[in-house]
C-alpha cells in the first residue's frame, strides 16, 4: 500500500492541492500535477498566487505565497473549472492549465488588485461554454473567424464567451468590458507534445483507487491583452490559513476539492456527483 505523501510545500502547495482535487481520479491527478510542474515559471506564479488569493485584506493561507503586508482581491471562483480540467485530462492536462491561467490573467485585467470593499471580495467567472469541450473545440473558433472573449457582466460576474470577431464592435456599442482569451497559445507545439505524453502515460490508471503524490511540490514562480469596452458543480478546497492567528477556510470552484490541516497529510477525498 503507498504511502500517503507529505503535504505540497512552496508557493504552488494551495493551487496543486486545488487542482488535485478538482481532477478527482488518480490518473488525472497525476496528470495535472505532472503538468503544473511543465508550465513556465510565469504560468506556475500565476496559478499559485490567483489561485491562493482570499480576497480578504490581511488574510491569507498559510501554505500560500507571501503577497507582502497588504493582502487584497478580488479572489477569483472560476465557476466548472473541476468539470472543464477533468473533461480535459489526463491526456491535455497541460493545454488546460494554460486555459485556466490565461483566464486567471485576463480576469485580473478586467478586475485590478484593490484593497476589499464590504463583501465585494470575490468575483465569479463562468466557463460554462469551455466545460464540455475538447481541445481541438476550443481551438476551431479561431479558425471559424471567431474569438473567445472574457466579458464583465457586472462588478462580480464574468462569462468567457464564443463571438465572431465582426461582433467585437457590438459588445463595445453594448457598453461592455472584454477582453480577447488567447487560448490560442495553449497548444503550441512543445506543450502539446509533452500534454500527449503525459495523457498516454497516465491513461491506465483511471478511476483505481490509490493515493497520489505532488511531483516538486516546492517548484513555484501575465502580459498585457486586448480590451473592449461585459450552481453547480459544486467544489470546496480548505487549507490552513493565517489571518489573525486562526487557520481555516474554504473555497468554491463548482467541482470537489480538500486541502489539509497546516500540519497533517493530504489525504484525497472521495469525489462528490455534480449537481
Amino acid at each position: 500500500r503507498p504511502m500517503v505523501p507529505a503535504e505540497p510545500r512552496g508557493d504552488s502547495a494551495i493551487s496543486k492541492m486545488r487542482l488535485s482535487l478538482q481532477a478527482q481520479t488518480a490518473d488525472k491527478q497525476e496528470a495535472v500535477l505532472a503538468a503544473f510542474d511543465t508550465l513556465e515559471q510565469g504560468e506556475q506564479r500565476l496559478l499559485s498566487e490567483e489561485m491562493a488569493r482570499t480576497g480578504i485584506s490581511g488574510q491569507r493561507f498559510y501554505r500560500g505565497p507571501e503577497f507582502g503586508e497588504t493582502v487584497v482581491g478580488p479572489a477569483f471562483l472560476v465557476y466548472y473549472s473541476p468539470a472543464f480540467l477533468r473533461n480535459l485530462s489526463p491526456l491535455d492536462a497541460l493545454p488546460a492549465l494554460r486555459i485556466l491561467a490565461e483566464v486567471y490573467r485576463r480576469a485580473r485585467q478586467l478586475w485590478p488588485l484593490r484593497p476589499s470593499v464590504d463583501a465585494h471580495h470575490s468575483v465569479t467567472i463562468r466557463i460554462d461554454q469551455l466545460k464540455e469541450l475538447k481541445l481541438a473545440q476550443i481551438m476551431e473558433a479561431f479558425a471559424e473567424g471567431e474569438s473567445w472573449l472574457l466579458v464583465r457582466q457586472n462588478d462580480q460576474e464574468g462569462v468567457v464567451e464564443r463571438h465572431r470577431l465582426d461582433d467585437m464592435a457590438k459588445v463595445i456599442q453594448d457598453g461592455k468590458n472584454a477582453v480577447v482569451l488567447k487560448v490560442w497559445r495553449a497548444d503550441r507545439a512543445e506543450g502539446r507534445e509533452s500534454g500527449s505524453k503525459e495523457g498516454r502515460k497516465h491513461k491506465g490508471g483511471r478511476n483505481k483507487s490509490r493515493k497520489v503524490g505532488f511531483l516538486n511540490p516546492s517548484k513555484s514562480k501575465s502580459d498585457g491583452g486586448t480590451s473592449f469596452k461585459s450552481r453547480s458543480d459544486g467544489a470546496s478546497s480548505s487549507a490552513s490559513m493565517k489571518s489573525g492567528g486562526v487557520y481555516s477556510s474554504s473555497l468554491s470552484d463548482g467541482g470537489s476539492e480538500a486541502g489539509a490541516s497546516r500540519t497533517g497529510s493530504l489525504k484525497l477525498l472521495s469525489p462528490c456527483l455534480e449537481a
